[in-house]
């Protein structure tokens, strides 16, 4: 699944343009202007200041779930959204926007209060109580872009800093302030945002996969923090499970935006090229075709191969093959082919 990931300014920009008066009508009344994939739910964001939803619902789409406890909503519904909103991003059971004035506000769940659980605080305004209604994030002003991972927010704001709130289980945060893994004598969470510290001068963009969290920074350089257990923070030089503090992606340039999943990371380069970091890289996976089952090989994005990046999911069959299907030299050649040995069309057998 992929979670949230912006550049500076992108929602601003996007809105923009779609509400220009210069702009022709989307062809249905609205147009969307923003997609978030969270956890188990999508939304789109409306150049009419709207948002619809669909997916599982634990209180982010704003109403009382039932005694249940979750809806499921197979159709968009729409979505009560604060005033303003320009970003909309999508967590595993929160939603937060990021608003004209450079503000975010966030609703839904909010996690656990007692030490050792998994975290809570993702709803960032210093308390662990769950909310239908925005509420504003604590001290948070200047934000330019917005990101959500499954249990945790992060926000860059103009001055180049990226603040993280929400659960800390496996260092998402970004700060080695906050307590990592399931202690029981400390909080592995924070309610309100705190610094990623570490971070080249220039960030361009923000991203956040399930528990890790990615900084694009100048010249198209990345930072990443968090989770590594599948190796999606893309720097071998680090093999721990967790890095609580922002890491290099080494060699990794050009990056005009990032994707981030569960367990894997990918960046789309200025040149079109796209490369993903994951310990799944490199394994073979199948794919089915005409001739059956074919594997293809995915390569390693950071390091070069001496092999093919991948193998074609189709083969001609071999001469043999089509001699006993019938299927060499017998077909009758189709009016608009010329075929070999012949000097005019639909004439001879088909190569």
């Amino acid at each position: 699944m992929r979670y949230g990931s912006a550049l500076a300014g992108i929602g601003l920009a996007l809105l923009g343009a779609c509400r220009s008066a210069s702009s022709p009508p989307c062809a249905h009344g609205e147009c969307v202007v923003d997609l978030q994939l969270g956890g188990e739910v999508s939304c789109a964001l409306t150049d009419s200041g709207g948002a619809k939803c669909w997916g599982l619902d634990v209180g982010q789409f704003g109403v009382d779930p039932g005694t249940a406890g979750f809806a499921v909503h197979p159709a968009a519904v729409n979505v009560n959204i604060p005033d303003g909103t320009v970003v909309l991003a999508a967590g595993e059971g929160h939603l937060c926007a990021l608003l004209a004035d450079r503000t975010v506000k966030c609703w839904g769940l909010n996690g656990g209060a007692t030490p050792g659980q998994l975290g809570g605080g993702q709803l960032g305004d210093g308390t662990t109580q769950a909310s239908l209604a925005p509420v504003s994030v604590s001290g948070l002003e200047g934000a330019i872009a917005l990101a959500a991972g499954a249990r945790h927010t992060c926000a860059l704001k103009g001055s180049g800093t990226v603040l993280c709130w929400g659960s800390n289980v496996v260092g998402q945060l970004g700060s080695p302030d906050v307590q990592t893994g399931h202690p029981t004598t400390a909080l592995n969470y924070s309610t309100v945002p705190v610094v990623v510290p570490g971070l080249p001068a220039v960030v361009a963009g923000v991203a956040a996969g399930a528990g890790h969290g990615c900084a694009q920074v100048e010249l198209g350089a990345v930072w990443c923090w968090g989770d590594n257990g599948s190796r999606q923070l893309g720097n071998p030089g680090v093999t721990a499970a967790v890095s609580a503090v922002p890491v290099e992606v080494p060699g990794l340039r050009g990056v005009a935006s990032l994707a981030l999943g569960k367990s894997h990371s990918c960046a789309l380069l200025g040149g079109g090229s796209v490369k993903c970091c994951s310990r799944t890289t490199g394994s073979t996976r199948r794919s089915r075709s005409e001739s059956g089952r074919k594997s293809a090989r995915v390569a390693e994005p950071n390091a070069t191969t001496r092999r093919r990046p991948w193998r074609r999911a189709w083969r001609r069959p071999s001469r043999r093959r089509r001699a006993a299907t019938g299927a060499d030299r017998s077909r009758p050649c189709s009016p608009s082919c010329r075929c070999p040995g012949s000097s005019s069309p639909g004439t001879g057998a088909a190569a």
